[in-house]
């Protein structure tokens, strides 16, 4: 059954949308056995709660969890996306399902902690429930969700045909329970292996879009993210993300997933007019705030307890608000995003900074610092026809961060859409500051084995397309 989205719509000089979240729209041609991150995740979170209610059934704990890794506990490039997804929805449905029993510590709040105590999370993970067990004594949290995938990389579980996370429910007693949810691993965000010109995402500080750079010679782990080295002489400027819905391919064509889901319309001129809904994030926060349950946080420099009310927020991009670009020839098919959007009348410009003063610090990601992703939905049209066709295969720096910088006006109007389940396309864009004296346009990265390589780039046309508009 076809789920109708409520819609929000920026009004300035032009009109952006977005899109509040919802279930996705039914369809018939994907598997609907295997959860996704999103719902894996609320399943354990609930089974966690229950765990958690059990240990303490007359007092209330606060309860944290940690930044997810892969199978040797470590948060690499390709799978960035969803260690996020996972750690983010494990926090907000462990709020949701609290019913008064425990209090969650969201990302901000555990950093908060960890900085008062003067304490880093080493040795934390799922097998060492006594080194868990200490650092939380240090923090003063009562229990703790500590949790890993069972692969190394993305494609090891898109080739092992399987994926799961397992959690560790960890007190600080020592005592411990493990639990494991299976996901879908098709459905691990992962970066498009290829840039169609359907669509475009482009980083811009001037009137001209910033260069993005692909690896020369990339290994897996790099094949489908884009660099963008800054000068560290930015630092404090303001910037703009350009959202582009460029149509359809001149020869006609629709869209094709990555598990070879191919989706036409037999009438040019709706497939022209497709509009295209998309979830970006900065640094790994959700670039469109939304209503948040109480939680304990950092509120100005201080450990407490939140009201509810709208904030920064990292969650699935399926449960995300995100921005809608309409169809070719329509008025807003190309449109510049200045800032965070902090409620319905007012953004917080994109700003520069180091990465320690970002927005991912606030939140408590740095795992995520110096990532703009875009996770971009197609609309769902009366008429569309979907056959199966073939299996698509897969074929460092100095921090830099945003901060929400200035205010700039920026209200809204409601309108609706229906889409696609699955992302059409996902952008990883990396920004680093160049290090100082550097000649080259190199970047130094984390390989999936945590050894520093340097990657030499070359400049690529993503990001620079302009709309056929």
């Amino acid at each position: 059954m076809l789920i109708r989205y409520l819609v929000l719509a920026v009004v300035v000089s032009f009109t952006a949308a977005v899109l509040l979240p919802a279930r996705q729209a039914d369809d018939p041609l994907k598997k609907k056995d295997m959860p996704d991150t999103a719902d894996a995740a609320a399943k354990l979170a609930k089974e966690a709660g229950a765990v958690i209610a059990k240990k303490y059934p007359d007092t209330k704990p606060k309860v944290c969890v940690f930044p997810i890794g892969n199978k040797e506990g470590r948060v690499t490039y390709d799978l960035a996306s969803a260690s996020l997804d996972l750690q983010g929805e494990l926090i907000e449905r462990l709020i949701e399902n609290h019913k008064g029993r425990y209090f969650v510590v969201d990302r901000a709040g555990l950093f908060r902690l960890a900085t008062a105590a003067g304490v880093t999370p080493d040795g934390v993970s799922t097998g060492d429930p006594a080194a868990t067990a200490k650092y939380l004594k240090a923090i003063k949290v009562e229990a703790c969700l500590v949790a890993s995938l069972s692969g190394k990389t993305t494609k090891d579980m898109k080739e092992d045909r399987k994926a799961s996370l397992t959690v560790s429910v960890v007190f600080d007693d020592g005592t411990s329970e493990q639990l494991v949810g299976r996901m879908d691993p098709d459905k691990l965000p992962v970066p498009t292996p290829r840039v169609t010109g359907r669509l475009d995402v482009a980083v811009l500080f001037g009137k001209e879009p910033e260069k993005l750079y692909v690896a020369e010679t990339p290994d897996v782990t790099f094949q489908r993210v884009f660099f963008l080295p800054l000068d560290p002489k930015m630092k404090g400027q303001e910037y703009r993300i350009r959202l582009t819905n460029a149509g359809p391919p001149k020869g006609g064509g629709g869209l094709m997933w990555d598990d070879g889901l191919v989706v036409t319309n037999p009438n040019p001129e709706k497939e022209k007019a497709r509009r295209f809904s998309v979830a970006l994030r900065i640094d790994g926060v959700n670039s469109i705030y939304q209503n948040r349950n109480p939680r304990y946080t950092d509120v100005a420099g201080e450990f407490k307890l939140s009201g509810a009310g709208n904030g920064p927020v990292i969650v699935h991009p399926k449960r995300a608000s995100r921005w809608v670009l309409e169809g070719v020839g329509a008025k807003y098919q190309c449109y510049e995003v200045p800032g965070f959007q902090r409620d319905g009348k007012t953004s917080l410009k994109f700003t520069l900074a180091d990465a320690k003063d970002s927005i991912a610090a606030e939140a408590g990601a740095m795992n995520y610092v110096g990532l703009i992703e875009a996770h971009i939905y197609a609309e769902k049209l009366t008429g569309d026809v979907q056959k199966r066709v073939f299996k698509v295969g897969l074929d460092g720096g100095i921090g830099a961060g945003t901060r929400a910088g200035k205010p700039k006006e920026f209200p809204v109007r409601l309108v609706s859409l229906e889409l696609y389940p699955e992302p059409i396309e996902v952008w990883f864009i990396f920004y680093r500051f160049k290090s100082p004296g550097s000649t080259d346009d190199g970047v130094p990265v984390l390989n999936p084995d945590g050894k520093e390589i340097k990657l030499k780039l070359k400049a690529t046309e993503a990001g620079r397309r302009d709309s056929d508009s």
